[in-house]
């Protein structure tokens, strides 16, 4: 993927997730002008047919931030996505309001 609007610093695949008719594509990056883009990173979604050429959904802002960013920090990165029966479940660092970090699972219903 190109380095240009919200991930300019850098991307980098997470996770890939079959949905039937093709493969989304998780990956994180992050912005140059923002606190500290080698920590401070967000998650992305592209979707692919072959796994070659992926066409990113989010190029204009990240799909996921933390819901409790802090003041300078709003990572949700490393994250983990599979099937679970119907659901998908998501495994991800995310950042705390007082800048610590811990892994949380989001449970997405078909």
């Amino acid at each position: 993927m190109n380095l240009n609007g919200w991930h300019n610093f850098f991307v980098r695949p997470t996770s890939i997730l079959p949905i039937g008719v093709g493969f989304l594509f998780i990956y994180e990056g992050s912005n140059i002008k923002w606190y500290d883009p080698v920590y401070n990173i967000a998650t992305g979604l592209g979707f692919t047919f072959d796994l070659h050429n992926i066409i990113d959904l989010t190029p204009n802002s990240p799909l996921l931030i933390s819901n409790t960013p802090g003041d300078m920090f709003a990572t949700f990165r490393y994250s983990h996505w599979l099937w679970v029966e119907d659901e998908i479940w998501v495994y991800a660092e995310v950042v705390c309001s007082d800048k610590t970090h811990e892994i949380r699972l989001y449970r997405i219903k078909k």
